[in-house]
């Protein structure tokens, strides 16, 4: 159960306040905005790492009854659990408008797997929350992991076509983008990086779009593009306190749709929300809480940064 007492409170304020940049840091614009109209889809799905070298998830760990349950022929595959050579992952994609085609999926590990590198994801079946059940992923193949020890599949096959979440763009001459958290030093700061853009409000930048622009490239260029961050400017922060149990965050930390699947109790997220009306949707343990804040920070959908102690 969360705690925010005072006592505990006190002795993270330090930590959990929302933490300022330090001066020349660069940031991807996609960390602090995001283009309204234009939201991608989220897809998650449930899936099974096989082939790992002995760094999947142990045999006394307690998800071994869903690793049996989700593999299509246990019996076949318990030398393969015994040897600790497959593991039980969480797979997210963010497709944008379109047929979604090369999209590349997220691969987490759900247990105590120490390691995905050389393994390969078996086919695993990817949705969106229920408001929009027609829209479906597969995701299967060789799990790549980079020099940070993020974990992906490549060549997503998407199922239909993904529609925006919003308004369609088209015969605009801008696009805005909306900021997670209201911030105007970081809103002049997007403006000076991007040509032909001005804020208009403390959350909102209007970014014009260039004649004969293909679209989708032009927003992820935008998105992905890095801006110094000036020194000082708020970052907001969730602190996760192992020690004490004990969660604690300050200020209106927002976090984007999405799903979590956990073995205590998936979480759907069907809305852009605060972290506030987001807890009285998990279970009421520190473990789950904490695992899902993880899982949502690793997949890019908590605006926060998350401090583990």
């Amino acid at each position: 159960m969360i705690r925010r007492s005072i006592a505990l409170a006190a002795a993270l304020l330090a930590a959990c306040r929302a933490a300022p940049s330090p001066a020349g840091e660069t940031r991807k614009i996609g960390d602090f905005a995001w283009v309204e109209g234009t939201e991608p889809v989220c897809l998650t799905g449930v899936g099974i790492v096989v082939g790992l070298d002995g760094t999947g998830d142990s045999v006394g760990g307690p998800l071994l009854p869903r690793l049996f349950r989700l593999l299509p022929m246990p019996e076949i595959f318990v030398p393969t659990i015994a040897g600790r050579r497959a593991a039980l992952v969480w797979v997210v994609a963010e497709v944008p408008p379109g047929d979604g085609s090369g999209v590349t999926a997220k691969v987490l590990a759900f247990g105590d797997a120490d390691s995905l590198r050389g393994g390969r994801l078996l086919g695993t079946e990817m949705k969106e929350l229920p408001t929009c059940p027609a829209i479906r992923a597969h995701a299967e193949g060789p799990v790549e992991v980079d020099a940070d020890g993020a974990c992906t599949v490549r060549n997503v096959r998407i199922v239909g076509k993904v529609t925006p979440v919003k308004r369609d763009l088209k015969g605009r001459s801008y696009v805005t983008l909306r900021l997670h958290r209201q911030d105007p030093v970081v809103a002049e700061a997007i403006v000076r990086q991007l040509r032909g853009a001005r804020a208009w409000d403390r959350n909102g930048v209007d970014v014009a779009l260039p004649p004969a622009a293909s679209l989708p490239a032009f927003l992820e260029r935008v998105l992905e593009s890095r801006f110094v961050l000036p020194a000082g400017a708020a970052i907001p922060t969730v602190v996760i306190d192992t020690a004490r149990r004990t969660i604690v965050w300050l200020g209106r930390v927002m976090v984007e749709r999405g799903f979590v699947g956990h073995p205590d109790g998936d979480v759907h997220i069907g809305r852009r929300m605060s972290l506030d009306e987001l807890f009285p949707l998990m279970c009421d343990k520190f473990e789950h809480q904490s695992d899902v804040l993880r899982m949502l920070s690793a997949a890019g959908l908590l605006n926060a940064r998350l401090v583990s102690r």
